[in-house]
């Protein structure tokens, strides 16, 4: 996170504990993609959709 955030981040509200959730799962399932490199397990890649999707969600429902 220190490499996506360099100078750091603020967590206040709900919705940015909910965003910094999801995006700590997307990054866990892109490392264990990652790790499964020559044996790539789908489920990795699916998990990573179903949080990107839900990250999305959270920040649709900030902007409306």
């Amino acid at each position: 996170m220190d490499v996506l955030f360099p100078d750091g981040v603020e967590l206040k509200t709900q919705d940015d504990f909910n965003r910094m959730g999801l995006l700590n799962m997307v990054v866990s399932k892109l490392v264990r993609y990652s790790n499964q490199w020559k044996d790539p397990h789908k489920d990795s890649i699916h998990d990573l959709g179903v949080y990107a999707f839900m990250l999305e969600a959270v920040d649709d429902s900030i902007r409306h």
